[in-house]
């Protein structure tokens, strides 16, 4: 895909052929290809299991959250799903939600319940960013 390769190149010149940039570019031939409708929730399990990096690897971390802070590279958009205490089923909360929750270490629950175990309830994942469905192209403007 021509406009996968020609990022994957201003990558390693942006970040200068360091080992992020060695995993970002294994994420950005991931991202090329998966299927639309498989980018529209990515975990962190996911990219460590098809990058084959640990899920703890800094460097797997610090190239997720690239692509989602570097405007000018911004292929994911972050969200959060909370599920419910017993674990049973999910809604997705804002950005702003999510944060005051690992604040304050209390997520409410819409039955009105707050949990304090944030982690165990909080679930964050990614999505491909409008950039990305504009450089897959036409596959994905269907969707």
């Amino acid at each position: 895909m021509r406009g996968l390769d020609s990022l994957k190149k201003e990558i390693i010149s942006y970040l200068f052929s360091s080992e992020q940039a060695d995993v970002c570019v294994q994420i950005v031939d991931m991202l090329g290809k998966y299927e639309c409708a498989q980018l529209r929730m990515l975990t962190y399990q996911a990219f460590s299991r098809e990058i084959r990096r640990p899920l703890a690897d800094p460097a797997l971390v610090l190239a997720i959250h690239f692509f989602v802070n570097t405007e000018r590279f911004k292929l994911l958009d972050k969200h959060y799903l909370v599920l419910d205490s017993d674990l049973s089923s999910s809604f997705e909360i804002s950005d702003e939600d999510a944060a005051e929750a690992l604040r304050t270490g209390l997520l409410p629950l819409p039955s009105g319940e707050e949990v304090g175990n944030v982690e165990e309830h909080l679930l964050p994942y990614f999505s491909a960013s409008r950039r990305l469905m504009e450089i897959k192209g036409t596959e994905c403007q269907a969707n």
